[in-house]
């Protein structure tokens, strides 16, 4: 080797250039996405999508790394930390604004931008995916939460669909029949319990917190709305729940209900898959309704959305993010799932090639989905969206005070009182 090219060559090292080397070598690149979308069907329409992009970017890799919920914040959380974060993952409802504090993803304004955020279905972009005026999550899709009963059970005892929290408490009695194996409901004692004790939380009019004057947030959640809500859901436990319901996880609950022990079921119309590949005789009789009013409406909201950490290849992670909006990728991969993905993107939300697709059993959701998420919203951010979301959930504040209340027998207000102790804590750190 010459001497003058020999020294080029160090010097480039030296530099971390890679002038001489081919230029596709020089563009390789491989992208870590984490994906806490596990079932088979979702997997395979993410794959199928990096397929896609990897023969558009010639000599770009994407690995796929699945994970689920429970736990995963924790472990971005720490990756981030160790530096080790993968370039971008899915995300559940407050972990963007959770992890936006650890300073390890990036603003995702110019991808909203883009893509057009006025074009995102009511609050899934300004509140869920932001905060401090920055977008930090571009939503993949929402879910609209609500009840799916057996309409027979109801009509058996003279029963209508319940109105009001009063009716409600009516309904779950009388459905429930210990001689016969059936009951009413419970919520799920993990990660997603939260957005079932959130709804009736929010419906009651609390909030978690509220805005201070000159900004910030006051923990608001010690109080009278509190501990009416938390004594209502132990009255529902004691008359009309299984009595091992503080073991349940949701997928557990799904199966209940597809095997005929549970009448009713909250959460996403994810259900009903479960009863179509369980149970499908019975699909014609599984009605739907939104959560009864107290004070006001309340619901829950399913959302997942994508962020890009602070790597040196966030732009290209970037990139992915718009290429799953391209509107036939979206279409396809909202199709992939359509019992749990309803789009976030009106694009999406008006294609005919997603409208002729939705299953039957779904129209009924679909058309209500839009209203019910006017008055829905991610844990605690009914008053915009706050840092601590994503870890009330992840960390399972609010079903872990009904667990204490009925499984340890602790009065209710001291149960409260030690929820707000955690939050407090939480918030203070």
């Amino acid at each position: 080797m010459r001497p003058i090219i020999a020294s080029v060559v160090i010097l480039t090292l030296l530099l971390g250039l890679s002038p001489l080397l081919p230029r596709t070598a020089a563009q390789s690149m491989k992208l870590t996405l984490w994906s806490t979308l596990t079932q088979d069907e979702r997997v395979a329409a993410m794959r199928k999508l990096i397929e896609r992009f990897e023969k558009e970017n010639a000599g770009t890799s994407v690995e796929l790394v699945t994970m689920p919920w429970g736990g995963a914040l924790d472990k971005m959380n720490a990756a981030i930390l160790a530096g080790n974060a993968p370039d971008l993952s899915t995300v559940g409802q407050g972990w963007p604004q959770s992890l936006s504090g650890t300073g390890g993803i990036v603003p995702l304004d110019d991808v909203a931008q883009r893509l057009g955020p006025d074009k995102f279905v009511g609050t899934s972009l300004r509140v869920m995916g932001s905060l401090d005026g920055k977008v930090w999550s571009v939503p993949v899709y929402v879910t609209p939460h609500g009840f799916f009963y057996r309409k027979s059970w109801l009509a058996e005892k003279n029963v209508a669909p319940p109105k009001t929290w009063d009716e409600f408490y009516t309904a779950a009695v009388a459905m429930t029949d210990r001689k016969r194996n059936r009951y009413a409901w419970t919520i799920p004692f993990d990660i997603h319990g939260g957005k079932a004790v959130w709804a009736w939380l929010l419906s009651d009019g609390e909030t978690i917190f509220v805005p201070k004057q000159g900004g910030g947030w006051a923990l608001d959640f010690d109080n009278p709305r509190t501990t009416e809500t938390y004594e209502f859901l132990k009255r529902i436990h004691l008359q009309a729940a299984p009595a091992g319901a503080p073991s349940y996880s949701q997928s557990e609950i799904e199966e209940l209900f597809a095997k005929e022990v549970l009448g009713m079921y909250y959460e996403t119309p994810g259900v009903l898959l479960t009863v179509k590949k369980m149970n499908p005789k019975i699909l014609s009789d599984v009605g739907f309704f939104a959560v009864p009013p107290g004070k006001r409406r309340g619901s829950g909201q399913g959302w997942v959305g994508l962020v890009v950490y602070k790597t040196p290849r966030a732009e290209l992670a970037k990139k992915f993010v718009e290429f799953m909006f391209r509107q036939d990728n979206l279409v396809e991969f909202t199709l992939s799932y359509p019992y749990y993905h309803f789009p976030a993107y009106q694009p999406v939300l008006t294609a005919k090639a997603y409208t002729d697709h939705v299953p039957p059993e779904l129209l009924g959701v679909a058309r209500g989905a839009p209203e019910i998420l006017k008055w829905s919203a991610g844990i605690s951010m009914w008053q915009g969206p706050n840092p601590w979301a994503g870890e009330i959930e992840a960390k399972m504040i609010l079903p872990r005070t009904l667990a204490k209340i009925l499984v340890n027998h602790m009065p209710v207000p001291q149960a409260v009182r030690e929820a707000d102790g955690e939050l407090r804590a939480l918030i203070q750190r």
